[in-house]
């Protein structure tokens, strides 16, 4: 049994796709390790109960604007997304007890610079995105770009790191900005998910998100103004962080909002698209992966389909309002029976790489 050392940016639960990715990786490496956690906390999100004797929070570190602030100071040449969470409490734990740890696993690009310090040790950094192409794509100012792809590469190349991205498209953006190679995981694919029935098809579309994600938010308001009083259909929000004062916006103009709930995917399932028209961010969106491996269209970007290898009639690319018009005329006869047939399809051609399997190569 190997003892390892996870070092989270965000508390693991499962409020948004990243953190419930974290969550199941620990629920399945303590079946068969020791996994001790040194988590950030963040407003509004619970530390999941593992219930586990594997399983052991040993520091838990309170974020807030000041501890940010402070973090970032402490590096100043270095972009502040990669240093705010920085800590000597959690630095000076790492180190006194690094010799009981077989591996040290960083989650998350904000916790990467404790790779820096972290010698002869097998450490893994999880990038659940490749950051410069966020900002390339959301700011013009070459100096930013700069410092962002700077820092970025001085904590990717620590030494002794083995950085791990969910797709191949993530894994090329790591060769072409930094001449650096990773392996590639896949999500887990929820219980929920996969002993649901199709049972039935409802006549509403899907957003769904963590609404408090300005990427997320914008997509949305795009649909809103620009899309909504275009085409008269249903449509169910699921996920919180929405304002008030949005919520009536959105309500006045039908959308029904259903806000956070523990299972999305008994709506997902009933549902005859989810509609992911994001225009920023990056990394795979893990939204996307859950309809379809719940049987569920998608109408989605070019960003919101990135790093989904997956080609079928029931994953509609749109650039365009006649694009959308026209997924949403396609799936309006939607049966019982095509959403099986994309579930078959997801569950034959998504990947099985695992974590997990991995490591017991190390």
């Amino acid at each position: 049994m190997k003892k390892i050392l996870l070092v989270t940016a965000f508390p693991p639960n499962n409020k948004t796709a990243g953190q419930n990715y974290t969550k199941n990786l620990i629920k399945e490496l303590s079946k068969e390790n020791i996994i001790d956690i040194v988590s950030f906390s963040y407003k509004k999100h619970d530390f999941f109960d593992f219930n586990n004797k594997n399983v052991s929070y040993k520091k838990i570190i309170k974020n807030n604007i000041f501890t940010k602030i402070m973090g970032s100071f402490k590096f100043l040449l270095l972009f502040p997304f990669f240093t705010s969470r920085f800590s000597f409490r959690v630095l000076i734990y790492i180190l006194k007890n690094l010799n009981e740890y077989d591996y040290i696993y960083l989650d998350f690009s904000q916790v990467f610079i404790y790779g820096l310090f972290i010698k002869n040790k097998i450490k893994f950094l999880m990038a659940h995105d490749i950051i410069i192409q966020k900002y390339k794509r959301k700011s013009k100012n070459f100096f930013l770009k700069y410092w962002v792809k700077y820092s970025e590469n001085l904590v990717l190349k620590a030494k002794d790191s083995n950085i791990l991205c969910f797709s191949n498209k993530d894994l090329n953006l790591l060769n072409l900005e930094y001449n650096l190679s990773g392996n590639k995981v896949d999500f887990f694919i929820e219980k929920e998910i996969q002993n649901q029935e199709i049972k039935e098809v409802e006549d509403y579309f899907c957003f769904y998100g963590a609404w408090g994600r300005k990427e997320n938010l914008e997509s949305l308001k795009w649909f809103e103004e620009n899309i909504r009083y275009k085409l008269d259909f249903n449509i169910k929000i699921i996920g919180g962080g929405l304002k008030e004062d949005y919520k009536k916006i959105l309500k006045d103009k039908g959308f029904e909002i259903l806000g956070f709930v523990d299972n999305p995917y008994e709506i997902l399932n009933k549902s005859k698209g989810l509609i992911a028209p994001l225009f920023n961010g990056a990394g795979v969106k893990v939204k996307v992966i859950e309809a379809l491996a719940c049987g569920t269209p998608v109408i989605g970007t070019e960003v919101a389909l990135e790093g989904i290898e997956l080609q079928n009639k029931f994953i509609n690319k749109i650039n365009s309002f006649e694009d959308i018009k026209k997924a949403i005329e396609n799936l309006k006869f939607l049966k019982v029976e095509d959403k099986k047939e994309l579930k078959i399809f997801f569950n034959r051609n998504y990947g099985k790489n695992k974590f997990i399997d991995l490591i017991k190569e190390c």
